[in-house]
């Protein structure tokens, strides 16, 4: 990443917006770069025209699952799918249930996301953004509405994807754990100054970051 970075509005969810934006939207483009600018203000570009061949190589997980109200689990893990691939009907829907029962959810593919509670909801947009095994990811606080357990399981799908698909992560988490198990690096953007305070391995932030909140932080309250 590279800065300068300034931040309006929700954090997480502008973040992760503008990152997204930030992306190659050209026809042809090939690959996704190492680095992403991303200037001020974000969101700035009024329309972006997104190519099928790059929305199938990245999956996105807002916080909530941010589903489909109308349409059930495996509708909206279908939808993409259906969008962005040649299988039939039936490959589609099978494919759609493997990816729900990955994330803990058989049996619950015909629930609407006002019959299941938020956890299930967040598993559900899980399935959805990892439906096509894409190259990058995209979380925004994916463990925030589960449990210690469940936390610990987000951690271990991130993990596998990250390790064993070779998938790149960008994750927005306030989770101490996540983040220093996971990280390799992280930046931490203060809603007050609205920039980017600190950048680095969370480990060496905690010890040598010159902002004394961000060490507070990954510290738990202790600078």
């Amino acid at each position: 990443l590279g800065a300068p970075i300034q931040v309006r509005g929700d954090v997480s969810s502008q973040f992760l917006t503008a990152l997204l934006l930030a992306l190659p939207l050209a026809e042809g483009a090939d690959r996704f770069p190492t680095t992403i600018r991303v200037t001020s203000p974000l969101v700035s570009r009024p329309y972006v025209s997104i190519t099928t061949h790059l929305m199938r190589r990245f999956g996105v997980l807002f916080a909530g699952g941010a589903l489909f109200s109308t349409k059930t689990l495996i509708e909206n893990v279908a939808v993409v799918l259906r969008l962005h691939t040649g299988l039939n009907r039936e490959d589609v829907m099978a494919v759609a249930r493997l990816k729900l029962a990955l994330m803990g959810l058989p049996g619950h593919e015909n629930h609407y996301p006002s019959e299941v509670d938020e956890a299930r909801r967040t598993w559900a947009g899980f399935a959805r953004a990892t439906a096509l095994d894409p190259e990058i990811l995209f979380l925004d606080e994916p463990a925030a509405r589960l449990d210690p357990l469940g936390a610990r399981r987000v951690d271990e799908i991130i993990r596998w994807f990250r390790d064993d698909l070779g998938a790149t992560v960008v994750l927005v988490s306030n989770d101490h754990e996540t983040l220093f198990s996971l990280a390799d690096e992280a930046i931490f953007l203060d809603s007050e100054t609205n920039t980017m305070t600190a950048r680095g391995n969370p480990s060496y932030l905690r010890d040598h970051a010159t902002d004394p909140k961000v060490r507070a932080f990954l510290g738990g309250g202790r600078e």
